[in-house]
């Protein structure tokens, strides 16, 4: 019985390591269409939701973000001043113009208990409290490290709510704003309208623009050239 009970201590515990390895391998994170990813299949979660790209954001929650009707990113992280989340809220911030040039609002999202309002001060974004995390809930955010750390994920999505973007990484919160820009540069892009009216009549304000700009100075400028020209072979003797 004793050799028995060892060895059912022996198997739990290569069970629980490769468990944990399983937490930290490198393909647990990345940019995807959340239906391949392998954090979006695990059984484990199946009781929740789970938001992918394509689906339409939950209307509260976007309500309660005050993202409705807008393009935006929503990034999810575990608490205000923990160093990783520290580190993401600064790399939001330094590619907040950039994000507001693109027609998207940044908003930073965590529980209502880990918010500080000393942190959320010292950035240019804005930040919401998701109260007994509830958006997390209804979102299908995934912990890590066995429900110890808050998962870490950021949304992009659009005017329509539809999203465009699901990425998930505890462990590289910089990432997500690259992630994010990517994904927020290739909808601006996808969904700028070609007219043909509207093409016309910009190629011809751009010909108009050339040519008052440099050719119609240009010929000026040799005409009043040729006249002093002229006006000087004229005062001569």
């Amino acid at each position: 019985l004793r050799d028995m009970g060892m060895n059912m201590v022996i198997v739990a515990g290569v069970a629980g390591s490769l468990g944990y390895a399983a937490a930290f391998a490198p393909g647990s994170f990345a940019l995807r269409p959340a239906s391949l990813s392998p954090l979006r299949q695990s059984s484990t979660w199946s009781a929740f939701k789970m938001l992918q790209e394509g689906d339409s954001f939950p209307l509260d929650a976007a309500i309660s973000c005050g993202v409705q009707g807008k393009n935006a990113v929503l990034y999810f992280y575990s608490a205000d001043g923990a160093p990783s989340c520290t580190k993401q809220a600064k790399a939001f911030d330094a590619a907040n113009q950039e994000f507001k040039r693109l027609g998207f609002e940044v908003v930073g999202v965590r529980s209502d208990k880990a918010a500080k309002d000393a942190f959320a001060q010292q950035f240019a974004q804005r930040f919401v409290s998701d109260n007994d995390n509830t958006m997390r809930t209804q979102l299908g955010i995934k912990s890590d490290l066995f429900g110890v750390l808050a998962g870490r994920e950021t949304y992009v999505i659009d005017k329509s709510g539809t999203v465009q973007m699901v990425f998930n990484g505890q462990f590289n919160p910089e990432q997500h704003v690259e992630k994010a820009l990517v994904a927020a540069d290739t909808f601006v892009r996808a969904t700028r309208i070609s007219n043909p009216l509207v093409d016309s009549f910009r190629y011809i304000f751009l010909i108009y623009s050339y040519i008052f700009t440099y050719i119609v100075p240009s010929i000026t400028a040799a005409a009043v050239a040729a006249q002093q020209q002229d006006a000087e072979a004229n005062q001569e003797p």
